[in-house]
């Protein structure tokens, strides 16, 4: 710890790069210096977490990107594998990104425009060293396609509405094309208020909706997006219900959903989320009633207003890092509610694993009808399971059991699901 604290004294980054330099040197050697390693590691990381205001500590050092980057590469280069400090140096290679990119826009906005047959220098722009990781595809980059008219509203009256700090957000039936569609509107209550969020809502409909097929996955068909005054609004497939609805009316007329029925929409849901978690796409927001059904039982996934984008090199794609503690009470995974408890608005947890959870408690409910609020919390856990215990089908107790595993490592990829229920599917459905 002393060594460690000794670290955050330094006024640059120097010092710390020689001693990772040194390590390397000696480990290359063959000398066993494991416990070393770790020890200046971790105050490498702190120093790096304080210089850029991650964590609110006061040191002398000023901010150098270059110097952050070359120390994260030595880092890495030392073989860390501890899964707190792979999120650390996660979350500390996201806020170098951003603070760069700042730079960036403040330098351009501050430069003055070169002339036609002025050519740009090299040298005036040196490269920054980062570390070497595969890049990340830009989702900011995707075009928004808009539509320019042809919307006609069936009725002025929405069929959901609420209003948050800096929106009302309200859901309209529409006609498009001749197509039934739900326009979902986006209203600003405050001239300040951030749409980044909204148009990355966009994207998400937009890529996954171009994958759309009512046969093989569970994305909504999107047509595009359209400005009005203060108002963006998402043009999307017309779907009449959601899934909440039809559990309330099979508990109602107490009949229970079987597995011929449910197994069609977990499979469909289990390769959703798989193909989102190879784009790097997490919802956040897992539940019932953000999946909408038909009277054919086709489902659709929707909602991806607090979903994030995260291509994770160094976690092997789990999206471990610090996150936004957010969800709906009764879904969220343990570790999340941990934080809330705690009174943090943020904490590190692996989002992947946390999605898992909430589908695996939307799975417990529509085999059971029953609502499970209060049942996932880790002190909770073992009632969760004797719920499982009891399942009549076995498939569904062993994959349940792996997907609200109270420890989030447990937990499965959601293309690892696929091997709980993909030769009970093909069994139940080759003989139909």
């Amino acid at each position: 710890m002393r060594y460690a604290e000794e670290i955050l004294k330094y006024n640059d980054g120097g010092k710390i790069v020689k001693i990772l330099e040194f390590l390397i040197e000696i480990k290359n050697c063959g000398f066993e210096m494991d416990n070393a390693i770790m020890i200046i590691v971790r105050g490498a990381i702190s120093f790096l977490e304080y210089r850029n205001k991650i964590l609110p500590y006061d040191i002398e050092a000023a901010v150098n990107i270059q110097e952050d980057y070359k120390i994260l590469k030595l880092v890495i280069k030392l073989g860390v594998t501890e899964e707190t400090l792979t999120t650390r140096i996660q979350t500390i290679r996201a806020k170098l990104e951003e603070t760069e990119q700042e730079r960036e826009e403040i330098k351009v906005q501050e430069s003055p425009s070169p002339s036609p047959n002025q050519k740009p220098n090299p040298a005036q722009a040196p490269a920054v060293e980062k570390a070497e990781l595969p890049p990340k595809f830009d989702y900011s980059t995707i075009q928004i396609r808009n539509i320019e008219s042809g919307i006609t509203y069936k009725s002025n009256i929405a069929q959901f509405a609420r209003t948050h700090e800096n929106f009302q957000v309200a859901v309209y039936q529409a006609e498009y094309m001749g197509a039934a569609v739900a326009v979902k509107i986006y209203t600003k209550l405050k001239p300040e208020a951030d749409l980044t969020r909204v148009y990355n809502e966009c994207r998400f409909y937009q890529m996954l909706g171009d994958k759309a097929d009512p046969v093989h996955n569970a994305f909504l068909k999107y047509y595009g997006t359209y400005t009005q005054g203060k108002c963006v609004c998402l043009v999307m497939e017309y779907v009449e219900s959601d899934v909440m609805n039809f559990l309330t009316a099979f508990k109602q007329q107490n009949q229970k959903i079987t597995d011929i029925q449910l197994l069609p929409i977990f499979h469909k849901l289990i390769v959703s989320f798989a193909e989102m978690e190879e784009l790097g796409i997490y919802h956040g927001d897992i539940k019932p009633h953000n999946m909408l059904v038909d009277n054919n039982w086709n489902i659709k996934i929707i909602d991806y207003s607090i979903s994030v984008v995260s291509h994770e090199s160094l976690t092997g794609g789990t999206t471990s890092g610090l996150h936004p503690l957010q969800g709906t009470a009764g879904y969220m995974a343990p570790e999340i509610i941990d934080g809330i408890k705690k009174g943090d608005n943020k904490a590190y947890f692996k989002m992947s694993r946390a999605d898992v959870f909430s589908l695996g408690i939307s799975f417990l409910q529509m085999l059971t009808l029953d609502n499970y609020t209060d049942y996932n919390t880790k002190e909770n856990n073992h009632l969760l399971m004797g719920v499982v215990a009891k399942l009549q089908y076995p498939w569904a107790q062993n994959m349940l059991q792996a997907m609200l595993n109270v420890d989030p490592n447990s937990r499965p990829k959601f293309k690892d699901l696929l091997a709980y229920i993909n030769n009970v599917y093909t069994r139940t459905f080759s003989q139909t």
